[in-house]
């Protein structure tokens, strides 16, 4: 956890954890974009996950810079998933992803085979078993729980 300090000094944590979470932000666009439309609730999702993983000032102005790139060119698919294929050996990369993933996904209310299909991808490039965008989150929910929240989310 940065410190309180840390933050204000604008030191990474490192390198590397920027770099996740910049393959995360390309993988995140990459699902809203895939079924052809990005919609205001995907992007604020998506501005979420920066506000949340952003370890500093700095690396949050960089996230959001790319992340406005991201946007006007959405990234290929394949060379998102070639390079998380890369990073298959970051700890909990592919549980995080698939949450994240999962919550852009439901952001604006709808369900594209599309998105369900890229899920799927990402889940063989982690080598994970079959994923549903219906079952992709704890099992302590349930797929109207997962969009009930994201309602509220968007509400609040």
């Amino acid at each position: 956890m940065v410190t309180f300090v840390q933050y204000l000094l604008g030191r990474p944590a490192t390198l590397r954890d920027y770099d996740v979470a910049a393959l995360q932000l390309r993988l995140l666009v990459a699902m809203a974009a895939v079924d052809e439309r990005i919609t205001d609730a995907e992007v604020d999702q998506v501005a979420t996950f920066v506000d949340r993983v952003a370890r500093n000032g700095r690396d949050h102005r960089r996230l959001t810079a790319h992340l406005d790139e991201l946007l006007s060119f959405p990234p290929s698919v394949d060379a998102v998933l070639e390079e998380a294929e890369r990073r298959g050996d970051v700890p909990g990369l592919a549980r995080t992803l698939v949450r994240e993933l999962t919550e852009v996904a439901y952001a604006d209310s709808t369900i594209d085979h599309r998105e369900e299909f890229l899920l799927g991808l990402v889940g063989e490039v982690f080598e994970l078993d079959s994923i549903s965008l219906y079952d992709a989150l704890d099992d302590e929910f349930d797929a109207s729980d997962i969009h009930r929240i994201a309602q509220l989310r968007r509400a609040a």
